[in-house]
């Protein structure tokens, strides 16, 4: 099976230099969402640490206006911080992985693709983003099979600091953006 192909912004290949202004990356979950939000984001420059981060904390509810209120929150940074440009760590269903399975048939995977969708669908509303304003990044686009103790050690190595969960992933993926990861 062909690789993928990435999206231009995770592209190192035929765009070595990038400069990407007021760019959010998130981390979904019904469990916290993490998010990550740089002013300015380049490569090949030195890492650059995000300028601000945070979770949204799991929400009250059934699982749709969860869903709902995750998807309001992430909607009302993205206008706050002004954001131009929204990565999101896109849903990825594993065959083999019996962890995705269990997801898959207990209905959480289900609930993140709808997440996903919440989230891009607010973020739109908000007009301050169109669809070439969004990229969804699969998991192992950006970090393959590396642990999530292996990303917290990459990441404090890259800009000497360490975050919590949910918010780790959302930094990994604008590291991963930079090539520093």
């Amino acid at each position: 099976m062909p690789k993928p192909k990435r999206h231009p912004w995770f592209d190192k290949t035929n765009h070595p230099v990038l400069i990407l202004e007021d760019i959010m990356t998130i981390d979904p979950g019904l469990g916290g969402t993490g998010w990550a939000y740089w002013d300015e984001l380049s490569r090949p420059n030195k890492a650059i640490a995000p300028d601000k981060a945070g979770v949204i904390p799991p929400q009250h509810g059934d699982v749709y206006q969860r869903i709902y209120r995750i998807a309001l929150l992430v909607s009302e940074e993205v206008k706050r911080r002004g954001v131009d440009r929204l990565v999101i760590e896109a849903q990825e269903l594993w065959t083999s992985d019996e962890t995705s399975m269990a997801a898959t048939s207990s209905g959480r995977l289900f609930n993140l693709v709808m997440l996903v969708g919440g989230i891009i669908t607010e973020s739109l509303r908000c007009k301050r983003l169109n669809s070439t304003n969004i990229c969804l990044v699969r998991p192992t686009t950006w970090k393959g099979q590396l642990s999530k103790r292996a990303i917290d050690n990459r990441i404090k190595r890259a800009i000497g600091k360490k975050y919590p969960d949910h918010i780790a992933d959302a930094v990994g993926i604008g590291l991963d953006i930079q090539d520093k990861l």
